[in-house]
C-alpha cells in the first residue's frame, strides 16, 4: 500500500481541466486518488475478507464431512480442507467486493477532489482580498 502513489497517472487533460478553475498541482491530484485508494481498500477489505473466510469454512466443513467419511487418511483430508477454504474464500473475496469498492473508491475520490478544490478556491480568495 505505501507505494501506490507511484502507481497513479493523472491524465493530463484532467489536470489541466482542473488548472483552470483551481490552483491544483499534477501531484496534489495523485496524492488524493493514492488516498482514496487506500481508503476505499481498507474500508471494505477486512469486513469482505471475514466474510468471505466465514462463508468458505463452513461450506469447506460441511463438503469435507461428506466426501471424506470414510476416508482414514488425516493428511489428505486437511490438504484439501486447507486448498478449499484458500480457493473458496479468495473467489468469494473477488467477487463479493467488487461493486462495494467501486462504490467507496467513487465517493472517497469525489470528497477528496471537492475538498482539495474548496482549499484552492479559499486560497485564491484570501489572496485576492489582500491584493
Amino acid at each position: 500500500m505505501a507505494n501506490i502513489l507511484a502507481h497513479v497517472f493523472v491524465q493530463r487533460e484532467s489536470c489541466i481541466e482542473l488548472q483552470k478553475y483551481f490552483k491544483v498541482t499534477e501531484s496534489d491530484l495523485k496524492k488524493i486518488i493514492a488516498e482514496s485508494i487506500e481508503t476505499s481498500i481498507n474500508d471494505i477489505l477486512t469486513p469482505v475478507v471475514t466474510r468471505s473466510v466465514t462463508i468458505a469454512t463452513i461450506t469447506t466443513k460441511e463438503l469435507a464431512l461428506k466426501d471424506f467419511a470414510y476416508d482414514g487418511d488425516v493428511q489428505k483430508l486437511q490438504d484439501a480442507i486447507d486448498s478449499t477454504v484458500q480457493n473458496l474464500a479468495g473467489s468469494l473475496a473477488l467477487v463479493t467486493c467488487r461493486e462495494p469498492l467501486r462504490i467507496s473508491l467513487t465517493d472517497n475520490l469525489l470528497k477528496s477532489v471537492k475538498n482539495c478544490c474548496y482549499k484552492a478556491a479559499s486560497e485564491n480568495e484570501e489572496t485576492a482580498k489582500k491584493l
